[in-house]
């Protein structure tokens, strides 16, 4: 399953983790303030995974909860992207220095996260409705929602907790 190969890639200290579910739209609606709301009690790790409407999926582990971060970049160098197939979870990982250390930015008008060269390696709206992904310097990713597609539709976003609550 993607959530199987998805554990698989995750760092060793949070492989075997139990997962839990802060935010899903099909449940909370659309809404990065409820989503900042709902992540507000859970200090560790996060698993952000987004459906778009043309049914690709991809999104991210992040090091800390998706926040409200005052205009600055947090997380650490554990936070990657990452893109699935029906066959595999590619995960697209911060090779460290010289490359920007931007990994999480948690904004009013929207989350990114990864950021240098194009723009954002992935960047979610404020009504969770929409998005984009680009070539981004932290994580030297590929679009995420496709080939040629930079900006995508968001049919179904899902925010896991990953350990404990």
């Amino acid at each position: 399953s993607t959530r199987a190969q998805l554990c698989a890639e995750l760092p060793a200290t949070h492989s075997l983790s139990d997962w839990h579910l802060l935010y899903a739209t099909a449940e909370h609606g659309s809404s990065l303030r409820t989503l900042y709301r709902r992540c507000a009690e859970h200090s560790g790790p996060s698993v952000l995974v987004i459906e778009s409407r043309d049914r690709r999926v991809f999104g991210a582990f992040l090091s800390a909860a998706p926040q409200p971060s005052g205009g600055s970049y947090y997380g650490n160098g554990e936070s990657f992207l990452f893109h699935a197939t029906k066959r595999a979870v590619h995960a697209h990982r911060w090779p460290g220095r010289p490359r920007p250390a931007h990994f999480i930015l948690g904004q009013p008008d929207g989350l990114a996260l990864g950021g240098g060269g194009d723009g954002f390696g992935l960047f979610i709206d404020a009504s969770i409705d929409r998005g984009s992904s680009a070539r981004c310097a932290t994580y030297q990713n590929a679009p995420l929602a496709g080939p040629g597609s930079e900006t995508f539709e968001i049919a179904r976003l899902e925010c896991w907790g990953v350990g404990a609550f």
